[in-house]
């Protein structure tokens, strides 16, 4: 089944922000060689996953508007600010911006290697086998991907910063 990417003309049916061939480059100026080792059907299973984890995560939070009702995707966005550029400097309508394909591709790398968002089942503490003990580190489960918070971050709704908060 082909791919259909969002173009930055609103497609109902768009199913990713950035195309193989666009993936294929960002990789390979990378050097990136575990995408190069997925059959072409793998790398659009894993931007359709990668875009689903996009759009579910980030989605809501955006800042600006979608630009048409009928839109499959967040992006195209408009009255989108571009966070440290220019008062009032816009990321352009009728596109779906770099950065955002660029986060594409990287939620689409880590989807071709496991699940993005696996179910979450009680977390334990400790084991003891025999005479073995291993603890384990809080944790709530969940995993955080650091590098596309960061490309996502310039187009979140809200103060360009973040703060971490920690329950006590």
């Amino acid at each position: 089944m082909t791919l259909i990417t969002e173009d930055g003309s609103g497609l109902a049916d768009a199913e990713s922000l950035c195309s193989v061939e666009y993936a294929d480059t960002y990789h390979a100026a990378r050097g990136t060689t575990t995408w190069a080792g997925l059959s072409t059907a793998e790398k659009e299973q894993a931007l359709r996953r990668g875009t689903d984890y996009l759009e579910q995560h980030y989605g809501v939070r955006l800042a600006g508007h979608r630009q048409f009702t009928v839109q499959a995707l967040a992006f195209p966005r408009y009255e989108l600010p571009r966070k440290g550029g220019f008062k009032g400097e816009y990321w352009a309508t009728g596109a779906v911006p770099l950065a955002a394909a660029q986060a594409c591709a990287e939620m689409a790398l880590r989807a071709g290697k496991a699940d993005l968002a696996p179910d979450i089942g009680r977390l334990k503490k400790s084991i003891t086998v025999g005479p073995i003990k291993t603890e384990y580190v809080d944790s709530d489960g969940v995993t955080r991907y650091r590098q596309i918070d960061q490309i996502m971050s310039q187009f979140m709704a809200g103060s360009s910063s973040s703060i971490a908060l920690a329950r006590s």
